[in-house]
């Protein structure tokens, strides 16, 4: 089973990753 613990920070992560890759390409 995956625990909320482990996969929130990773989608989190994964999303702050994305925002700054989006910033940085404008």
């Amino acid at each position: 089973a995956v625990t909320w613990n482990k996969l929130i920070p990773k989608v989190i992560y994964r999303l702050l990753v994305t925002n700054i890759l989006f910033v940085k390409s404008i």
